[in-house]
């Protein structure tokens, strides 16, 4: 076997791999019919947005800015990231007032600095963080705007997740060996003769699974609703970027699509040409988006979500309530906690995973019919086709 030349660059904060990422954000917000018909249509702004002002990336000037400040088709970004043990500055009552003035950027941790410095980069002045855009020390602010989380998230111009880290220590970007991640080229003719003639390369068929989905991130419960309400995210992983959105999967080694199975004719041509045509095998989370309870597909959403964890159980419906409330939009069915009514007697076989013991804990997040009572993860049979009473 032989490799590919190296066309990657060394680092994820490269002028090669920022270009790349301002090209996905740029087509997406052109080009992609459907990630414009995604976008909602109301007027939500937050409670309260970080503002950035410029013009230096690496030292820009930031402050909170309340609602009644901020205009009502104002843009802005989210960010998905993990706390990890501690939060060094965080919004708190004590310095609400202070904050509104300025936040010392090099109080906040190295994700939150990159994230700041990347949303002022593509243009966007706001950006939301929820360390610093919820008062952390009053339990109902908390309510309020968690509350609200599916429409902060869903009404962002672009969410930037910290995907491959699991705290804020050490920013956004890595160091990375390219050759690591080209694909490999075979050096032999295939032995199949009803194959195409050419060469052939292996690709990592997991790529976007153990890139995206098994992610430090991904892992935690909150962001199963932040990826499906995003209209577009920028996932900075542990070795590369990658590009989710309504129309397209992508990655740096594949910007035009993730390849589905492990082999690919000739891609040589050009990796830029790979996407082309290509099927974007779409994440099952986003599947909920637009579709009906007859086509069961929160089902599949719920297993997802409870495999994820949860600093608070507490929050296991609240976490998902954006989700469900854009979802009933177009069901137009009464949501029972994590449930529906329509086609409730399928729901409710749902049961616990025999190789993850679920536990059912002392305090009430819901009631004992519904998933949300039990910690573990679960599985609903699939009994479609099936007539039942």
């Amino acid at each position: 076997m032989i490799h590919y030349e190296p066309i990657l660059p060394s680092s994820t904060k490269s002028k090669e791999s920022i270009v790349r990422a301002d090209k996905w954000l740029k087509e997406c917000l052109e080009k992609h019919e459907g990630c414009k018909s995604a976008f909602p249509k109301s007027t939500f702004v937050p409670s309260r947005l970080i503002e950035i002002r410029g013009p230096d990336i690496n030292n820009p000037g930031i402050r909170l800015q309340e609602k009644s400040s901020l205009p009502s088709t104002v843009s802005y970004a989210t960010l998905s990231h993990c706390w990890g043990s501690s939060m060094p500055f965080k919004l708190t009552l004590q310095n609400l007032d202070e904050c509104k003035g300025n936040i010392p950027l090099r109080s906040l941790t190295k994700v939150f600095q990159d994230a700041i410095g990347f949303a002022l980069h593509s243009g966007i002045l706001y950006i939301w963080i929820d360390s610093l855009c919820i008062i952390q020390d009053s339990s109902k602010d908390w309510a309020f705007e968690s509350s609200t989380m599916g429409d902060i998230y869903h009404r962002s111009i672009l969410n930037i997740a910290a995907t491959g880290f699991a705290n804020g220590v050490n920013g956004l970007f890595v160091e990375r060996d390219p050759n690591l991640l080209i694909p490999i080229a075979l050096d032999k003719d295939t032995r199949y003769k009803q194959a195409n003639k050419g060469n052939y390369y292996l690709v990592d068929a997991y790529v976007w699974k153990e890139g995206i989905d098994e992610s430090p991130l991904c892992k935690r419960g909150w962001v199963a609703q932040e990826r499906a309400l995003s209209v577009r995210t920028l996932h900075f992983g542990k070795e590369q970027l990658f590009w989710e959105c309504m129309c397209r999967n992508a990655s740096e080694v594949f910007p035009k699509g993730i390849q589905r199975g492990t082999m690919m004719q000739d891609p040589k041509r050009e990796l830029e040409e790979l996407g082309i045509g290509l099927e974007v095998d779409r994440l099952s989370v986003r599947t909920i988006r637009g579709m009906t309870l007859e086509q069961q597909q929160w089902l599949p959403v719920i297993e997802i979500y409870t495999q994820c964890a949860l600093t608070f159980a507490k929050d296991k419906l609240v976490a998902i309530s954006g989700m469900a409330r854009e979802l009933s939009k177009d069901m137009k069915c009464e949501y029972l906690a994590g449930l529906w009514r329509r086609d409730l007697e399928h729901q409710l076989l749902w049961k616990a995973k025999k190789a993850h013991p679920a536990t059912r804990k002392e305090d009430m997040r819901g009631p004992s019919w519904s998933w949300a009572s039990v910690d573990g993860r679960i599985e609903i049979p699939d009994w479609s086709g099936y007539f039942y009473q």
